[in-house]
């Protein structure tokens, strides 16, 4: 009859399982890099923890005082002339109740600004009205295309358009701003409408809007 194996006991099981895990431990603690091992400089933020690098981000410091105020910039509408291609717009217009009475013929010049001057002064020729004009009117051109809700008008053109449906007892005729003088500097600053009564003394109106395009 064979002889039965001898079950190991429980201390001896606990002594071998103590003596591997001291054998793997002193393998891990071979293995460990030591910060005497390592080369200043050569650690990465990567390589860290998430949690050593939220303790290395310090608190907020106050706010340090506000920098000097520096110099206004240059006005938009100061110096220099309207850019080339560039269209301004505006309105136009003047009512005269109980003119002279008589059969004089009554006539009023409007004057208009630009925000800017032209870079090339105007001539009667580039102040006109509106294609679309009712007559009486002086110079209405073909090339002012546009309409009182939408002024437009051709590179270098003073365009103006009337508000027919409100219109009285009027002509018009646009100019330059020194209409009865030689083309001087003023003439590149605006232009102007001249208002004449048609038939008799009386009321006198019109209004609308003008577009310049610069050359």
């Amino acid at each position: 009859m064979k002889g039965s194996r001898r079950r190991p006991s429980p201390a001896l099981i606990v002594a071998i399982v103590a003596l591997v895990v001291a054998c793997a431990g002193t393998a891990i603690a071979a293995n460990l890099i030591t910060s005497s091992e390592i080369k200043n400089g050569t650690i990465k933020k990567q390589d860290l923890s998430a949690k050593l690098k939220k303790s290395l981000k310090g608190k907020r410091g106050p706010q340090g005082p506000p920098g000097e105020q520096g110099p206004p910039g240059p006005s938009g509408l100061s110096g220099g002339t309207i850019p080339s291609g560039t269209t301004v717009t505006g309105g136009w217009g003047g009512r005269y109740i109980a003119a002279l009475a008589g059969t004089q013929t009554n006539s009023y010049l409007l004057t208009y600004s630009f925000p800017l001057p032209a870079p090339v002064r105007l001539t009667d020729a580039q102040v006109q009205f509106g294609a679309g004009t009712a007559s009486p009117v002086g110079d209405a051109d073909p090339a002012c295309s546009g309409s009182v809700a939408a002024p437009t008008a051709p590179a270098g053109m003073v365009c103006i358009y009337s508000n027919d449906g409100a219109r009285d007892n009027s002509t018009l005729t646009g100019f330059k701003l020194s209409a009865a003088q030689a083309n001087t500097d003023a003439d590149a600053h605006g232009f102007t409408v001249r208002m004449i009564n048609v038939n008799t003394p009386g009321t006198m109106r019109a209004e609308g809007t003008w577009a310049y395009t610069a050359p």
